[in-house]
């Protein structure tokens, strides 16, 4: 609930409007929700079956976003006994590379990384990890787990994002970082 998913949809977004050509994949196995979020209904084909049927077609398992020009690869429909042996697989390392072969970029949604190995094989796997924290739900402690855990997979984390910041409760502590004005901006966008 840090807002990763929210995250992804709206990056590839950005990138897609800017002309760029985008792929975003669910690869939350366990807990998919980025088709919910761009609208779409349940797909049968995806991430999951790419891997089973060994294609190298990308497009045969994308689909398009309704609002925008980016092309979703869902998480699909076949189950795996051990979610994290997918991304650690040479198949998944192939189907990187065909991604980044039909996109100039490639957002990947992961499941949490506190939560299953998953996220830390493939951030390992990514160009770079944007690092996403709640600011009323993540502890210090658990965020610097999770950074520990994130550098020894050898991931490059390229940037983070503080959500959820509520200025209003936390004036002094934001303080130093959000001037005056846009505490006032979005306490009157929010009324």
């Amino acid at each position: 609930e840090e807002g990763k998913t929210t995250l992804a949809v709206a990056l590839a977004r950005v990138l897609a409007q800017r002309g760029e050509r985008v792929i975003l994949v669910d690869a939350d196995l366990r807990r998919s929700s980025v088709e919910k979020k761009l609208g779409l209904t349940s797909q049968e084909r995806g991430l999951t079956e790419f891997v089973l049927e060994h294609s190298d077609q990308p497009a045969d398992y994308l689909v398009k976003d309704p609002r925008s020009e980016v092309l979703l690869l869902p998480t699909g429909t076949a189950k795996f006994a051990n979610a994290t042996d997918i991304f650690a697989s040479r198949r998944m390392e192939r189907i990187i590379q065909l991604l980044r072969e039909n996109a100039e970029y490639v957002v990947i949604d992961s499941p949490p990384v506190m939560a299953v190995a998953d996220a830390c094989v493939i951030a390992h796997r990514a160009t770079g990890v944007i690092f996403v924290v709640s600011a009323d739900t993540t502890s210090r402690h658990t965020a610097r787990q999770a950074l520990e855990q994130l550098a020894q997979a050898h991931a490059r984390v390229i940037g983070g994002v503080l959500n959820r910041v509520d200025l209003k409760r936390n004036p002094y502590y934001y303080s130093k970082y959000y001037r005056k004005e846009y505490s006032n901006y979005y306490a009157k966008t929010a009324s």
